[in-house]
């Protein structure tokens, strides 16, 4: 079964980007970035301090308002942003606009029945909350905090993750984050921020691979160390250490909506050299909000309590199950990707033999892969295997009696 403390949505917004387009001979130079003031990383310390284990203070809320205003400073995104470096690592800020609500932002993306993976198809693999303070408690649902914050309300643990295959080298990466999330008043408004700051160095960098499109959401995990482009399946690359930021702040003219930021330092490489730079960073949180966006905005997707309910009912599948659901997945991709000839190295052979690898599968993987594929089905997309599965969970789901 998914566990319930299994997730935290977005708090989690790690944009696991890895960007490994970085580590290799990149002919786009860094367009000069522009350097975020310098007078406001004060501010964004004292936010990071936050992740800090049993670091029971509470937010300094000169620093989110500080944050606030950068926030919502004219500037131009056509740019390339930096926040400067922190503990060798480099970083990049951009800005979004989210056409949702604050309370449906946490409906959906902050919702512990729902697995971060859902919402972050293009950045997640898989993932798991660890617990506030090393105890296993589920985040609380954040909807009744909403009504009141005459207190900003914090809420800190750790996460498990494993990202999804890089789009330069196939490496994907799995590592343990440091969170806390505050949900407070800011100028009137309220404010939802997730911090989150990398325990220590990744696990070794695996082959994976993106097949198809990266918009199509179809990705291999070998569990073999290296990467997958040709001439860096030597490389042991490595997520030295991530940090990051994330902003939404509510507005309501014309119509509910939020004005999000993203702060981003990562270093990441081999032989402890950090290769990454802020245009590589910014291409990662590019990829991270053209899908967030699209799934958040979707008119397509049935209320948070349906989605949850069928994902329940989809995790308590027996095993045979899933693992006939994931060799049907398998097969289509490998049917409609035929003229790949990636699929027939030995690292992505065996994916599809209907054996061993399947069976080596976790519940929990087996479980993502299946989810994923419901997801693609409400938003309109190609899926691996009948659909006939998600139409009577959510009809289950909408009328439980």
């Amino acid at each position: 079964m998914i566990p319930k403390h299994r997730s935290i949505g977005l708090i989690i917004l790690l944009i696991p980007l890895l960007v490994m387009g970085a580590l290799a001979t990149d002919s786009q130079a860094d367009e000069n970035p522009v350097q975020i003031p310098t007078e406001l990383r004060p501010s964004l310390d004292k936010l990071l301090e936050l992740t800090i284990k049993n670091a029971h203070r509470p937010p300094d809320m000169d620093a989110v308002g500080q944050v606030v205003d950068y926030l919502l400073a004219p500037k131009s995104m056509a740019s390339t942003y930096t926040a400067g470096t922190r503990k060798g690592a480099t970083s990049n800020y951009f800005e979004f606009t989210l056409n949702r609500s604050l309370e449906d932002l946490i409906q959906l993306a902050y919702n512990p029945d729902i697995p971060s993976y859902f919402v972050l198809p293009s950045s997640l693999n898989r993932s798991h909350w660890i617990g506030a303070d090393g105890k296993p408690e589920p985040l609380p649902d954040l909807t009744k905090f909403l009504s009141s914050l005459a207190e900003p309300v914090v809420f800190r643990g750790m996460e498990y993750v494993e990202n999804t295959p890089d789009t330069f080298s196939g490496a994907y990466y799995a590592y343990d984050l440091n969170r806390a999330l505050v949900l407070a008043r800011c100028q009137g408004r309220r404010v939802l921020l997730s911090m989150s700051s990398q325990s220590d160095k990744s696990d070794v960098g695996k082959k994976g691979l993106v097949v198809g499109d990266d918009s199509d959401w179809n990705y291999l995990y070998t569990g073999e160390k290296g990467c997958t482009r040709t001439g860096l399946g030597w490389v042991k690359s490595y997520m030295y250490a991530s940090d990051s930021i994330m902003v939404y702040y509510e507005m309501t003219e014309p119509a509910p909506h939020l004005r999000c930021a993203v702060f981003k330092w990562v270093d990441a490489g081999w032989a402890g050299i950090n290769m990454a730079q802020p245009h590589h960073i910014k291409k990662g949180v590019q990829r991270f909000v053209n899908t967030f966006k699209q799934i958040m905005e979707s008119t397509r997707l049935p209320a948070p309590s349906v989605l949850a309910a069928t994902i329940q009912q989809i995790d308590n599948l027996s095993m045979d199950e899933l693992k006939q659901k994931v060799r049907d997945y398998f097969g289509r991709l490998k049917e409609h990707h035929q003229n790949d000839s990636r699929l027939n190295r030995k690292w992505f052979a065996r994916l599809f033999d209907g054996g061993r690898y399947i069976e080596e599968m976790s519940r929990e993987e087996l479980t993502a892969v299946v989810c994923k594929e419901y997801l693609k089905y409400l938003l309109g997309k190609s899926h691996g295997f009948d659909i006939a599965l998600f139409r009577q969970a959510q009809t289950r789901a909408r009328n439980p009696g």
